[in-house]
């Protein structure tokens, strides 16, 4: 082998050489982009995940202010209003996973799940008692 590359005029060597060398340049590009490519989902993966937890905390913030302003007024405008932000924060949580998983994120996602679902029921609670006077 080595006796037929060096009979070989040395156009076909230089040739050869650069055919493999642009070959292993292209096999590390190759796998570079299959890294970012995959890295660039879980960034949005994680972008969708942190989203979704804003739009979480604004609702919760929005059921805690509405639920706060009714027991304090009780009027029906402000009962209105927190029944409106509950149901929008249920819409919410119903979106989350509550299925038990050994993912980190799943993890988290449960557990918010699980809070948020017992949140509302003790919110319910407080209205109904505030609604039937018994405070």
């Amino acid at each position: 082998m080595r006796t037929k590359f060096r009979n070989l005029p040395l156009q076909y060597k230089i040739t050869s050489i650069s055919l493999f060398l642009n070959m292993i340049v292209f096999a590390i590009n190759l796998i570079l982009l299959v890294s970012i490519n995959n890295m660039s989902g879980r960034i949005d993966s994680v972008y969708r995940a942190n989203l979704q937890l804003n739009e979480l905390q604004l609702a919760l913030n929005d059921v805690q202010e509405n639920m706060t302003e009714y027991l304090n007024v009780k009027t029906s405008d402000a009962l209105e209003d927190y029944y409106r932000s509950a149901q929008t924060y249920q819409n919410l949580i119903e979106d989350l996973d509550g299925k038990i998983t050994l993912k980190p994120f799943g993890r988290m996602e449960r557990s918010i799940y699980n809070m948020s679902e017992k949140y509302i029921e003790e919110a319910e609670h407080t209205i109904e008692a505030k609604r039937g006077r018994n405070v």
